[in-house]
């Protein structure tokens, strides 16, 4: 899959590549119209037009639109989702892409260590920063990134009960530019978060 930064300044961004391991369906982010659409069509590949299964594809629909509309407002370019990881496995599991518009300030652009290092600086000193767990700092091929989770706690709603979301966020600098890219996987399979971190 190619993912491109939906910005006015695209064109002098590299795209970003990624091989995801089974088969995933996608979300348009450009409307709310778009993302309907995409939404029914991702809803009927899941379940079928079985009309048995109306009740489902109607909350699965509401679920995605959901789940759309928190990447929309928080200015995602992409949002993915996971169909199957291998055959027969299921995993609730999404991929949400973000193109940050602005600069890291300070950076070199030759140099992804100084983009990564100064994101880590500026989001450590935020309030919230003692939230996130699972922090690690590594290089990647010809960029540097920086990993870290949290939990979000999801109340009780119209019957369903409370659960956890496991948030991995994943930021990349983007070589050659003072620019981050943002991959953030969520999940509610919190017994397997070893191994899903192995995966992402």
């Amino acid at each position: 899959m190619t993912f491109s930064p939906k910005i006015a300044d695209r064109e002098r961004l590299p795209e970003l590549r990624l091989a995801l391991l089974g088969t995933w369906g996608s979300v348009e982010l450009s409307s709310e119209e778009a993302a309907r659409a995409s939404i029914r069509r991702l809803a009927t590949r899941l379940t079928g037009r079985n009309d048995r299964a109306a009740p489902l594809r109607a909350d699965l629909r509401k679920n995605l639109f959901e789940l759309a509309e928190k990447a929309m407002a928080g200015g995602a370019s992409e949002l993915y989702l996971a169909i199957e990881i291998v055959p027969g496995l299921t995993v609730p599991l999404s991929l949400t892409v973000f193109w940050p518009p602005t600069p890291v300030i300070g950076s070199l652009p030759s140099k992804p260590d100084t983009v990564i290092d100064l994101v880590i600086s500026a989001l450590s000193s935020l309030p919230d920063s003692a939230n996130y767990k699972n922090q690690l700092r590594e290089d990647v091929g010809d960029t540097a990134s920086w990993r870290r989770t949290k939990l979000l706690s999801n109340p009780a709603d119209e019957g369903a009960p409370a659960y956890e979301t496991l948030l991995v966020d994943y930021w990349l600098a983007v070589p050659g530019t003072q620019r981050v890219v943002l991959l953030t996987f969520s999940t509610s399979l919190l017994e397997s978060t070893a191994q899903l971190l192995e995966l992402f």
